[in-house]
Parts: C-alpha cells; sequence; structure tokens
C-alpha cells in the first residue's frame, strides 16, 4: 500500500473513532434515566429540548426565524388525554371464576376519547377482526353493547391462496378493527397480545394519548381498547377457554371464520379520562446557504428526538430511538455551520413522533419558510443497530421515489466502504416525520435500519448501539448531503415500478 494512501485511511479511521465518541457522548445524555424516557411535554422531553437548543447555538446555527422571542424552540400546544386518577379497573362476572385485574401489570388501556366510562357488558370473539372478500369474523355476530374481543395482526403463517394472504386482508391493522368495533357501537374493543420477553409492559404510555390542540378527535365519547396478554387469556375468557382454543386453532388450520359469544362472561370497566392541554416544542436550526440565487431554497434535515417517558416505573431511554438519529444530526448541524451548501439547511428536531407524528405535523402546517421553498425532507430514525454495513432507504418504490435516491447510489460508490441498501421497509413510510412532507408534494428519503428485539422497550440503552456503523453512516450523510445542497437542480419525483408489500 502506498504510504499517501495508508495516511489518508489512518486519519480517517481517527476521525471516525472521534465521531463515534461524540456520538456516544451525545446518545449517552440522551438516553440517561435523568431525562426520563423524553416524552412529549414532560420533563425530560423538555430537557433534551434545552439540550439541543445550546448544542445548536455552540455549533454556530443561526434560528429559523430571527424575529421569534424562541430562538430555535417552536413551541405548541398538545392536548393530552390521561387518567384524572388511579381508580381504573376492570373485573369479571359470571362464566367462571370471578376476578379483578391491574392495569399495565395483566392488561394496558389504550382510550379513544374522554370522559367518565363505567360500564359491564358481554363479550363476542371474532377471530382476527377480518372482512376479507368471502371471509368475514363478523357474519351474523351483533357487536353493538359488546365487548369485540380479536388477536392482534393476522395468523402466522397463511396458505398461499388463502384469505389471510389477499391484499384486503392483510390490510387489517389494528386501527382498521378499531374502526370497525367503534363504527358497530360495541363497548370496547380487546386486542389478543403476544408477550415478547424484552417489553414487560406496553410500549404505549400508560392511559395517556395526545393530538394537536387544533384537531377536536378526543372531544369524543370514551372507546376503551384493552391490550390483553397471553397468560390472562384463560381468565379473559373462563369457561369458555377451551372453546376459544378449539375456534383459534380451526382459524388458522382451515382459514374458516370461527366467532363465537364468550358465554355468560362479562367484563365491567371503570375508568376516567380527561383532557389537559400541555406545551411542547420541535427545536430548529438553520445553516444558510451560500448561493445568491440558492440561498432561498432549503433541504430539511430531520429527526424526532423524543420517547415514551416512564411507563409503570420503567424508563424507555430511547438510545436507538431516536437518540442514534438525533445525535447524527447534531453532528452534521456543527459540521455545515462551518461548511454551507449552496442551499440553506435547516436541521429540524420534532418532538410528538411517537404520538402521531405531532411535531413534524405541526412544523409543515406552519413552516417557517414558505413550503414552496422547501426542496426535499431528508429524515433520520433508528440508524444504530441491526447489521453493521446496511441501511434502510424508504421510500424505494411507487411515486414517491425521487432523484435523491439517484443521488445517493452515487455517493456511496464513492464511499471508503460502501453500504448495502435495505430497500424492502417502504411499509414504514407513513409511521415517521416525513410522512407530512411527503403529503405536501415534497421529495423525502428517510433512513432506518429496521426494528430489533429492543424496539420500544425499556432496554433500548446506549450500551446496545453499534457506534461505529453511526461513524460511517455520519461520514455518508455529510457527503450526501453536501451533494444534494450543491445540485444546481432541485429533488424531483421519479415514477417507479411500486413493488408488493414485503
Amino acid at each position: 500500500m502506498p504510504l499517501c494512501t495508508f495516511l489518508l485511511l489512518s486519519l480517517l479511521g481517527l476521525e471516525s473513532d472521534q465521531v463515534a465518541r461524540e456520538l456516544q457522548a451525545h446518545i449517552r445524555f440522551l438516553a440517561d434515566d435523568l431525562l426520563e424516557g423524553r416524552e412529549t411535554s414532560y420533563r425530560g422531553q423538555r430537557l433534551a429540548a434545552r439540550y439541543l437548543e445550546t448544542q445548536l447555538e455552540l455549533a454556530g446555527l443561526q434560528p429559523v426565524d430571527g424575529a421569534s422571542d424562541h430562538g430555535y424552540l417552536q413551541p405548541f400546544d398538545v392536548r393530552v388525554a390521561e387518567a384524572e386518577n388511579e381508580s381504573h379497573r376492570a373485573r369479571f362476572r359470571g362464566g367462571g371464576r370471578g376476578t379483578s385485574w391491574a392495569h399495565g401489570r395483566d392488561y394496558q388501556v389504550i382510550p379513544y376519547g374522554v370522559g367518565r366510562y363505567d360500564r359491564v357488558a358481554p363479550m363476542l370473539y371474532l377471530g382476527y377482526g377480518i372482512k376479507a372478500g368471502d371471509y368475514n369474523d363478523w357474519a351474523g355476530m351483533e357487536a353493538k353493547d359488546h365487548w369485540v374481543v380479536v388477536h392482534d395482526g393476522l395468523p402466522e403463517n397463511p396458505s398461499k391462496d388463502g384469505p389471510f394472504s389477499s391484499k384486503e386482508a392483510q390490510r387489517f391493522s389494528n386501527f382498521i378493527k378499531f374502526y370497525n368495533a367503534h363504527g358497530a357501537e360495541a363497548a370496547g374493543l380487546i386486542i389478543l397480545k403476544k408477550r415478547n420477553p424484552d417489553k414487560p409492559l406496553s410500549y404505549l404510555p400508560a392511559l395517556r394519548d395526545m393530538e394537536l390542540v387544533e384537531t377536536n378527535e378526543f372531544e369524543t365519547k370514551l372507546f376503551p381498547i384493552l391490550w390483553v396478554y397471553e397468560d390472562k387469556w384463560p381468565e379473559l375468557f373462563g369457561r369458555s377457554y377451551e372453546r376459544f382454543q378449539e375456534a383459534h386453532d380451526q382459524i388458522v388450520t382451515k382459514e374458516r371464520p370461527r366467532s363465537m359469544e364468550i358465554r355468560g362472561r362479562k367484563l365491567a370497566l371503570k375508568l376516567n379520562i380527561q383532557n389537559r392541554v400541555r406545551q411542547t416544542e420541535n427545536v430548529v436550526g438553520c445553516v444558510p446557504g451560500t448561493d445568491p440565487q440558492l440561498r432561498d431554497e432549503a433541504l430539511v434535515i430531520s429527526g424526532h428526538y423524543d420517547h415514551l417517558g416512564v411507563i409503570h416505573g420503567e424508563v424507555f431511554n430511547g438510545a436507538d430511538d431516536n437518540g442514534s438519529g438525533t445525535a447524527t444530526l447534531l453532528l452534521l448541524a456543527r459540521h455545515f455551520a462551518k461548511n454551507p451548501t449552496r442551499r440553506s439547511l435547516i436541521f429540524a428536531f420534532f418532538t410528538g413522533e411517537e404520538q402521531g407524528l405531532l411535531g413534524s405535523d405541526w412544523f409543515v402546517a406552519n413552516t417557517p419558510i414558505p413550503l414552496e421553498r422547501i426542496v426535499a425532507n431528508i429524515n433520520v430514525d433508528m440508524i444504530g443497530r441491526n447489521a453493521t454495513d446496511t441501511i434502510g432507504v424508504i421510500p424505494s418504490a411507487g411515486k414517491s421515489v425521487s432523484t435523491m435516491n439517484e443521488v445517493l447510489d452515487a455517493v456511496n460508490l464513492k464511499q471508503s466502504q460502501a453500504w448495502s441498501f435495505d430497500r424492502s421497509l417502504d411499509k414504514y413510510h407513513n409511521r415517521s416525520d416525513q410522512y407530512h412532507f411527503a403529503k405536501n408534494g415534497i421529495p423525502t428519503l428517510f433512513f432506518f435500519s429496521d426494528v430489533h428485539p429492543h424496539y420500544h422497550s425499556p432496554a433500548d440503552d446506549w450500551e446496545r448501539l453499534d457506534y461505529d456503523k453511526l461513524a460511517r453512516f455520519y461520514t455518508l450523510m455529510r457527503d450526501f448531503l453536501t451533494e444534494v445542497g450543491d445540485r444546481e437542480e432541485r429533488p424531483k419525483f421519479l415514477e417507479t415500478e411500486a413493488v408488493p408489500d414485503p
């Protein structure tokens, strides 16, 4: 190896080691118990916002709106629907031994709407709650004033040409099941879930949900959704448990509906959910462009910095989700403050992603510059785990693909160690913050390393991240953003053939 090449690689190695150490330092702070899981509008998230604000100021970025009294912070209000007190409880009557359940240990409530709920109702088991072609778990069953009991997701390993493999069945998310139960005037929805040993509790905040204040969703009458784990199914079904097991086995093996009433069994639930308005904030900084013709255009580089908070006493630190993306953006912001591109770069750290992409929703509706001047959004979320040489690139197919995919491929070829791009993850396109930009006709690219066993669990801690991978990803992003920021042409959409959902 020539001496100059050896020295160059050695310098690159030293730089990579330094980047890895700095990334780890940021993530260790963001994922420390001190920040209490960074739940939107609560103490830990607001501490994280001040940390990001300080880092942007030290790096030399400018506030996006120079006339704002808030500097780098973009405050907005969220309506939080949460338990008024600790009086919620679930009890079973008839159809077997009566029993009481503790919230968080035996079941999890996901409230939709607000108000007091104190009701006793019978229960119906509707398999997987699917209506697809000739297959209908709801056929002949009157769900009004009943608890609707359905399985999470779809049966595993369905037959290739069976009803569960159809596109119509595949769209049946838990949201669709909720929509159908709510529309049928059911008493509530019970989703049967299998426990993940790495997730001892539900990953959703306890008895709490959020929306932007501008919406009126939570003015609706309270409709409870219960998640019940498999070790509690015998108590749920009581004397009907064996009938339930037989029905489920036949649904899976024969792929035919076997819905049934849970004989004599009633569920009594008492719950009180009320609205509160709380303030939260995005953190946004700008690196002005150097070209007089292009500096009025902006590339938005984003990542969410919120996570799930403290759930039943356990801190969900979110080191990968999304401490990894947040730390990477901090280092990129510092680099481009010293090495600006022809276009302006806006670094946006969004809150409320875990609660329904709230921060990016608010940002796109209240952009600090006209929306038509935002040429693209590049979003980074969960990039510190899984295969060390692979990163997901979304979207990879369909009408949402842009010329940025081509630019990324060209930049990748110039890396000292090229990446393998996973292009099978488009099903996540609507689950992170780039989605609100895409809905408004702005080209997007979303970097994501896929979920892992510690996703949305208390075990997503800083020690589990691959910091060498993060350092290499930083270099890829640095070179990619430089290319997109300096190119004469704005990113534009390319219609490519859509591929089936993985």
